[in-house]
């Protein structure tokens, strides 16, 4: 498959995705903490944290897609639906590449009112 092709794939699904989004019933999220200060950070050492967000709605949570600002941050999701009055987990594994302050943010791609949930994920790293 040459480059055309796998473009022309990609937009596609994104197309498809985006339509299945506009037709999906929206719920609610709530997350006790959006926002995370990991301590002890370290260069090249990876450290983890994790998200927990709680379907407040009366529809079940689709999450779609969860992107990373950095390559040094890997999220990891359950990608089956989420039941309402039910919660789910997102983590995030952090390996930083430089030291000095540190912050990244995960968006959360779902069936909520505005499309995504933004959390982030700060600190210092070390040596």
């Amino acid at each position: 498959m040459n480059i055309k092709s796998k473009i022309w794939k990609l937009y596609k699904q994104t197309i498809s995705e985006r339509a299945q989004a506009d037709v999906m019933p929206v719920t609610k999220v709530s997350t006790e903490h959006a926002k995370f200060e990991i301590k002890d950070l370290q260069t090249g050492k990876t450290s983890e944290t994790t998200f927990t967000l709680q379907n407040t709605g009366t529809q079940p949570l689709v999450i779609q897609m969860v992107d990373a600002s950095c390559g040094c941050t890997v999220p990891v999701w359950e990608k089956q639906p989420v039941a309402a009055g039910k919660s789910t987990e997102i983590k995030v594994q952090i390996t930083p590449e430089e030291k000095g302050y540190f912050n990244k943010t995960i968006t959360v791609h779902c069936n909520v009112e505005k499309g995504r949930i933004s959390l982030n994920i700060t600190g210092v790293v070390d040596d």
